[in-house]
């Protein structure tokens, strides 16, 4: 997520397109958006003056949003300018001010990241009050400690904006429905998936 440390293996036949803090790279209605893998870049200026109306506009729920044509799991987000920083993003407090922000517009993360990076679990780490780090001495790795209800909430607050997206980007339902099985899966979670249709 910080920028020299966000990878994601690229498949057979797809095209990689970096979307900067400039728009410099690529105009973010340009059709080279379909079928790509997204680098998604955050400036740390946006972030300590939490300036989110650039991520909101492009993470809108319209069809003809690129971003949404693009495809779910196609987003890779990096963060510029904490390369030298050693906390994790979820440490930064004008980190979480900022994804809490954004996450006001736009709950649906889970259809826009992609899983081949650690962006859904630092999302989830900036929202949850409980959410904790643990060092597993033993393997002298960390490990993340959701608690139960709070990430289920979490999951469930963005369903409706998720399949609300699948249904703009024409994603067969059986897609969407394993999306949100992999992404429960990337939790430790027990898949609930079921959309809630309004009624």
């Amino acid at each position: 997520m910080k920028k020299n440390k966000q990878t994601n293996k690229l498949t057979e036949g797809t095209s990689s397109i970096v979307m900067d803090t400039q728009g410099k790279a690529i105009n973010a209605g340009s059709p080279r958006l379909n079928n790509a893998i997204v680098t998604y870049q955050i400036s740390r200026a946006e972030i300590e003056k939490c300036i989110t109306r650039r991520i909101v506009h492009d993470l809108r729920a319209e069809p003809n949003n690129p971003l949404v044509s693009s495809g779910m799991d196609s987003v890779l987000f990096s963060v510029e300018g904490y390369d030298d920083d050693p906390r994790e993003l979820f440490m930064i407090s004008e980190f979480r001010r900022y994804i809490k922000k954004v996450h006001e517009y736009h709950p649906a993360w889970i259809y826009y990241a992609s899983l081949g990076s650690k962006w859904l679990p630092t999302v989830a780490l900036c929202l949850l009050k409980n959410a904790t780090v643990v060092t597993d001495t033993r393997l002298g790795k960390n490990r993340i400690a959701f608690p139960g209800q709070e990430l289920s909430d979490f999951m469930r607050a963005q369903l409706d904006p998720f399949f609300a997206l699948c249904e703009m980007a024409g994603v067969p339902p059986e897609d969407a429905e394993k999306r949100v099985r992999d992404v429960c899966e990337s939790f430790g979670m027990e898949p609930k998936s079921e959309r809630t249709d309004a009624t």
